[in-house]
């Protein structure tokens, strides 16, 4: 009776577990518990040979790349359909394993390695495994080819979860991770049918006692060296893993030569093609995942058997990306945006979930990236194989244009650094525009000289991104129409400090108290500082509402006194205030106001009310007699007085 037992791992990794129980009825070897045939799966085929000439799968000449030397016609097809696959070829005395630490009960960091030859029946040269995942089934294959068949053989396959291979100095990259793989495969007795053993690393330390654990370091989920297990001539009709060798010669799609003297070039003599497979799924290791494999061959069946050649390479079979997506493209300062990082693995039927740590960070205008939060993909949310977790929410200070960044270190599962910064990761930030409302403090009219002042309301500005807020200048113009703003008269500039009420008193222009009169219009402008980029400026228009004032002038009165000494006598008062600037004009007239010019004068008239009174004229006979006066004001903030024309009777002079 054979039992195979399988122990829940340290580690956490979902294993099959139970056990399963086989016995010899009749001759043939029965199943008790449910195990599918890996050799007629119809997904590979395990003939004895490399080509896909029975139809049941693929085979190992689509495996191989088309670049690969030719052997027998037509040679390597290449286009496989496994999820994961690799080709290695190995030359003559290429790298051998040396030492007494390179073992498979030892950890890789005892492995030692060289170039060198070994015996022909040890010698590899090509190398190869793929896995196929389907809906049910997880399935490892995996090949190799020798110099020679002679006597006793030995082959293992490692499938392990980090990258291991020969690096130069003799030792080997990568360590063993609990639930790493190995498949024994010892032909005895001539190269007979071969026993099938399966292990799983699980060191130091191995299991708990009575589980099969081997020196420590191995656990045994399958198989026995009494039971053969040949995928061609086994007597099970049920195999979750099994090896075979070819019995006969086996044309080679890729360039081989056997070492003897019978052997025809590119054609496998009998016991130098080996090949086998096992069930992931019916071992629970469905959800493992591998990224290097390593073909060896072995001094004996013992599992610390000193090891020969290998040949082995990359075999990513788990696989992940890292896509982000930011949450906004653009919004104003004094927003928020978050990042998503979706991690989606693959990799078998249900791969294993990504662990560790997303990093988040953020750069502004291509400079030196700011942290922003670590998440552990422990609290990622998941969506099949997508895994996504959000950074903490980023609130930018300065306005301008932003990247993202996320990076993934990956983990045992899936090797390799993930990040993505592409430009779904980057943003802009645009700047505020504030509002400006203002308001002059009298529309009059007002008198001349009256003080004049303009109120700004500043509102929805942001912080500043250098800390200084910029300056709101106040411009008064004079013009003879409410919506003119040509002729500035008056400049106010005032330091602001972000949103409130300021006027044109608290600047550098001082006090505005205008004498001359007319329109005054009014406009502010709000321009941030140099150095901040988080605000725009504004300015207000000629003519806002409220913005204008009038200014009007003094009207002074003008009455007027004859004599009939023919002079005249005329008193201006400047009525409202102010003092009289300008010239008073007498013109005496004969007969109408339009008559004959009898003589002209004009008096300068100065200060308060004044009086001023013509020079006396003589006349020599009778004349009717006109007064004309007016009053031309140089006095900006008065008026002109318009003319005056009076009668003056009939004047008589006596011959």
């Amino acid at each position: 009776m054979i039992s195979r037992r399988i122990t829940k791992k340290r580690t956490g990794r979902k294993l099959f577990t139970g056990i399963a129980i086989l016995a010899l009825v009749g001759g043939v070897l029965g199943v008790y518990a449910t195990a599918l045939a890996v050799h007629d799966t119809g997904v590979f085929e395990l003939d004895r040979n490399a080509l896909n000439d029975s139809g049941a799968g693929e085979d190992w000449n689509l495996v191989c790349p088309t670049s690969t030397p030719v052997g027998i016609a037509p040679g390597c097809l290449g286009g496989t359909t496994a999820t994961v696959s690799s080709f290695i070829t190995d030359p003559d005395g290429a790298t051998i394993f040396t030492g007494g630490g390179s073992k498979d009960d030892l950890d890789i960091s005892n492995w030692r390695h060289t170039n060198g030859s070994v015996p022909d029946k040890d010698e590899l040269h090509q190398g190869m495994a793929a896995r196929y995942d389907t809906a049910d089934q997880s399935l490892l294959y995996f090949a190799a080819d020798r110099n020679a068949a002679n006597g006793d053989a030995q082959m293992a396959v490692w499938f392990f979860q980090s990258a291991v291979g020969p690096v130069t100095g003799g030792t080997f990259s990568g360590a063993h991770q609990d639930g790493d793989i190995l498949v024994l495969s010892d032909f005895t007795k001539g190269g007979g049918l071969p026993t099938v053993r399966v292990f799983q690393w699980n060191g130091p330390g191995g299991d708990i006692a009575g589980s099969g654990a081997i020196n420590g370091t191995l656990d045994i989920l399958y198989g026995t060296t009494a039971t053969p297990q040949d995928c061609v001539a086994t007597v099970l009709t049920e195999d979750p893993a099994c090896a075979t060798v070819n019995a006969a010669n086996t044309n080679s799609p890729w360039a081989f030569q056997a070492k003897s003297a019978k052997a025809p070039a590119n054609v496998f003599i009998p016991g130098t093609f080996y090949e086998g497979g096992i069930d992931l799924t019916f071992l629970g290791l469905g959800d493992e995942c591998f990224s290097s494999f390593l073909i060896e061959t072995r001094s004996s069946q013992s599992v610390d058997a000193v090891l020969k050649d290998f040949v082995g390479g990359s075999f990513q079979s788990c696989g992940a990306g890292l896509a982000t997506q930011v949450s906004d493209d653009e919004f104003e300062i004094g927003g928020s945006v978050m990042d998503d990082a979706t991690v989606t693995v693959i990799g078998g039927p249900n791969p294993p979930a990504p662990t560790g740590d997303v990093t988040f960070t953020v750069s502004y205008n291509g400079g030196t990236p700011e942290a922003v939060s670590v998440e552990a993909l422990s609290g990622a949310v998941r969506n099949g194989n997508a895994y996504t977790v959000t950074s903490d929410s980023y609130t930018p200070t300065a306005a301008g244009d932003y990247c993202f960044s996320a990076t993934w270190p990956g983990d045992t599962n899936y090797t390799g650094s993930f990040a993505d910064d592409g430009t779904n990761e980057c943003f802009t930030v645009t700047p505020k525009q504030p509002g400006i409302t203002t308001t002059v403090n009298d529309a009059g009219p007002i008198d001349p000289g009256t003080e004049l002042w303009d109120t700004a309301e500043l509102t929805g500005t942001a912080d500043p991104s250098n800390g200084v807020g910029g300056t709101i200048t106040f411009v008064a113009y004079l013009a003879d129409r409410p919506d003119t703003c040509e002729n500035d008269v008056y400049t106010s500039t005032v330091s602001v400090t972000g949103d409130g009420s300021y006027d044109s008193r608290d600047g550098d222009g001082g006090v505005f108290a205008p004498i001359d009169p007319g329109n005054y219009n009014w406009i502010a402008t709000y321009t941030p500082d140099a150095g901040d980029v988080n605000n725009l400026p504004i300015a207000g228009i000629c003519g806002d509402e409220g913005e204008g004032s009038v200014v009007q002038q003094f009207n002074p009165t003008l009455t007027t006194a004859q004599t009939w000494t023919v002079s005249d006598t005329v008193t201006i008062d400047p009525v409202g205030g102010g003092d009289l600037e300008g010239t008073v004009y007498f013109e005496l007239r004969r007969n109408s106001c339009d008559g004959t010019l009898i003589s002209s004068e004009s008096i300068a008239v100065t200060g308060g009310a004044t009086t001023a009174s013509s020079t006396a004229q003589v006349f020599t006979d009778d004349v009717t007699l006109w007064w004309v006066v007016w009053y031309s004001s140089e006095n900006p903030a008065q008026t002109d007085i318009a003319t005056s024309c009076k009668e003056n009777s009939v004047l008589e002079v006596n011959n």
